[in-house]
């Protein structure tokens, strides 16, 4: 994950500060970050959250408050080892029946769904699950869905505050992107979370691109870059 860091240690919190809700989304992610516990008692209480450099304890590395400092994108996380899986409706079922079948078996397998997207016909989920469950799925679902499958994908989240009513923002990110297939894009679900999935293979171009388009802040021609920071997900 890339997060945005302050170019200069006397620059203000603003420059490297998340909201509690974009806090949790990362932890929600798979960022070792804080507890999640830790981020909801200081979100009922209003207290303000610094992490700082533990081999320099006046240096602070994050700042978590209540305060939305209006940057659109703050952090680009990013999961491998999911897999895209497809189920096209084979009209057995009425479309709602339909998707209470789909998510009724992915519960029963306590499947975890990273994202998802549906039409009137069909859902698309990036998930982790093991082959042989997957395969188990299939043959529970074979009478209501065809399902296709494709492994090897990876998990793009850009946190930040994306409101609807931030205009451009989308059309900037998919502008970034846009020689790079993707498969799966989840938006709308979140006032602070934009997913994308593309092949493992692509993903470091992404990586690449996002930062640079992104974190940069508002700096001058002859400013030096934001340094990025890179935290492990689960």
């Amino acid at each position: 994950i890339f997060v945005k860091l302050p170019r200069k240690p006397e620059l203000p919190a603003e420059q490297h500060s998340l909201t509690y809700i974009e806090a949790e989304q990362l932890i929600n992610s798979g960022v070792h970050l804080l507890y999640a516990d830790c981020i909801t008692l200081a979100a009922r209480s209003n207290i303000v959250i610094r992490l700082t450099d533990t081999h320099d304890l006046s240096t602070e590395r994050l700042y978590i408050s209540s305060h939305d400092t209006g940057n659109s994108v703050k952090a680009i996380l990013s999961q491998d080892s999911a897999t895209f899986v497809r189920f096209t409706s084979l009209n057995v079922l009425p479309g709602y029946l339909f998707m209470g079948k789909i998510l009724e078996v992915i519960n029963k397998y306590q499947i975890n769904v990273i994202s998802m997207a549906s039409s009137n016909v069909s859902i698309s989920m990036m998930l982790t699950a093991s082959r042989d469950t997957l395969r188990i799925i299939q043959r529970e679902l074979h009478k209501y869905a065809e399902m296709v499958m494709d492994e090897n994908m990876s998990v793009i989240h850009i946190i930040g505050s994306l409101h609807w009513e931030r205009t451009q923002v989308e059309s900037h990110i998919m502008d970034t992107i846009k020689d790079i297939p993707v498969s799966l894009i989840s938006y709308g679900g979140s006032d602070h979370c934009f997913t994308l999935s593309v092949h493992t293979t692509d993903k470091n171009r992404l990586i690449i691109r996002y930062p640079d388009n992104f974190l940069r802040g508002s700096a001058q021609p002859d400013s030096k870059p934001d340094k990025k920071r890179h935290l492990k997900a689960k």
